[in-house]
């Protein structure tokens, strides 16, 4: 015999809660029985036995309860975690937006220095072109007469002097 039948023969224990399935409820509830062997409502009515499609367990409310908190807090926690992991998400957006612009103004910096030394390397070209033409002793007999004596030495450090400021550059 099915719990069924034996509550339709009411020879089940009425001061226990059983798992029903009503007719036009989609899931199982527990319900209580009176003292005749009804299931009644949340409010103490008896349900037409009509109503009641079939009785499946019994059910131990207490562990349901029990069952309930736990899911419950567990709901909770599983949110404070959502959240937490909504946060950290929101963390890491900034600190890649932070990057981004970090690597932004690293790149405007390189920019900046790369057209800082290509205007220091034209110099160091005029210099050059300059010397060069100091070297010229017919362009400039004037100098030549005021330095002729240290002028190649003059000129050996001042070529010196351009080479290792373009290695520096490089």
């Amino acid at each position: 015999m099915s719990l069924t039948d034996d509550w339709k023969a009411k020879k089940i224990d009425t001061s226990q809660r059983y798992w029903v399935i009503e007719k036009g409820v989609p899931k199982p509830t527990t319900r209580l029985m009176n003292e005749l062997g009804e299931f009644i409502d949340g409010f103490g009515y008896p349900i037409s036995r009509k109503m009641i499609k079939e009785v499946l367990a019994p059910c131990d409310y207490d562990h349901l309860v029990e069952l309930t908190e736990k899911v419950r807090n567990l709901s909770s926690k599983n949110e404070n975690l959502l959240n937490l992991t909504a946060n950290q998400d929101k963390e890491i957006e900034t600190l890649k937006e932070d990057q981004e612009k970090m690597v932004r103004g690293a790149k405007r910096m390189l920019d900046f220095q790369s057209q800082t030394i290509e205007q220091l390397r034209q110099l160091l070209k005029e210099c050059q072109t300059g010397l060069k033409s100091i070297q010229d002793k017919a362009a400039y007999p004037q100098i030549n007469l005021v330095f002729e004596e240290d002028y190649d030495a003059l000129f050996c450090q001042a070529t010196d002097l351009l080479t290792k400021i373009n290695e520096v550059l490089k």
